[in-house]
């Protein structure tokens, strides 16, 4: 007799709380590059390579405004303040934390524009709505101002530099701010959209009849936009399948089921609804109400066995 499954076939699940539904602002930030900066360093590519210090910063990194946070923790640790000193500073700092990271890595670990690549590091970020200084920049990106850049704050040994060339580093967290403010001036930050979601802006400008005609758009565009729509009717033609085929369906759950709890488990995915949601929506292409029902299943039963090791 086949062994009884935890995925019940049409999603009829108990929903996660509210707060896994965060409404968290997705960006990239180019943290860092080979260019020299504006105090005559140069941090190397190669100087982010350690497996398990991205793994490190992927749990316990932040990413904060304009590194008020260390000025924060430069005080405490300098003046001893009193309690409600040290309350009102602590309230600030926790102010100040405007995200977390998401994925760092190399380009074989992680998709396309993600990781070590050739133009320097990236961090797939997000972003706490409702935090003043993230409306801020959301409101500045939104915009088309591109004005905002990134640095990275940790810890670095004599040892780790060659001249004015650091190549290794414990990297701690992430500042977003004023280009101008940047050590790096080579940086940058971009809000993103899921491909799925930028198909649908696409689509909906044809139908209004305000998106520009294929012959106005470049080749990379139009081929762009030709794979997407292709990858699309394969899913949706797919999808067909699995709702004619509960059998199918089942082994498909348990294929994300599995490739999920091993990305947790080696360390590629932080055990955050957030993060699968957005791994299966880009590795799977589901959207809509049956990602966001998958993404509770599979972190409602994944937790549940955290909780029980």
């Amino acid at each position: 007799m086949r062994e009884q499954q935890n995925f019940v076939h049409q999603f009829s699940i108990v929903k996660a709380q509210p707060e896994e539904r965060s409404g968290s602002i997705k960006c990239l930030i180019k943290a860092s590059s080979e260019k020299e900066d504006r105090v005559g360093e140069i941090i190397l590519k190669s100087a982010y390579a350690d497996s398990q210090m991205r793994n490190n910063f992927l749990k316990e990194g932040y990413l904060d405004y304009n590194h008020i946070t260390d000025f924060i923790d430069k005080e405490i640790a300098e003046t001893k303040p009193s309690v409600d000193r040290l309350a009102t500073l602590q309230k600030s700092k926790l102010e100040a934390i405007i995200g977390y990271p998401e994925a760092v890595g190399t380009k074989d670990e992680f998709p396309n524009e993600l990781g070590i690549k050739d133009d320097g590091f990236y961090i797939l970020g997000r972003l706490i709505p409702g935090n003043h200084f993230v409306e801020e920049i959301r409101k500045g990106l939104q915009s088309g101002w591109k004005g905002y850049g990134a640095s990275v704050s940790g810890t670095a040994f004599a040892k780790d530099f060659d001249g004015n060339k650091l190549k290794r580093i414990t990297l701690k967290k992430c500042a977003i701010q004023p280009l101008q403010e940047s050590v790096n001036g080579d940086t940058h930050v971009t809000l993103l959209k899921s491909n799925l979601v930028l198909l649908r802006d696409i689509q909906k400008s044809f139908a209004d009849g305000t998106s520009p005609v294929p012959s106005q758009m470049t080749s990379g565009e139009n081929e762009l936009y030709s794979k997407i729509h292709a990858l699309e009717m394969k899913l949706n033609g797919f999808m067909n399948l699995l709702s004619h085929h509960p059998e199918f369906a089942d082994k498909f759950l348990e294929t994300i089921y599995s490739d999920i709890l091993s990305q947790i488990l080696n360390g590629g995915m932080s055990l955050k609804s957030s993060s699968l949601r957005d791994y299966i929506q880009f590795r799977y292409g589901l959207d809509g109400e049956t990602l966001e029902d998958l993404t509770d299943t599979l972190f409602i039963k994944i937790t549940g066995e955290q909780n029980q090791c």
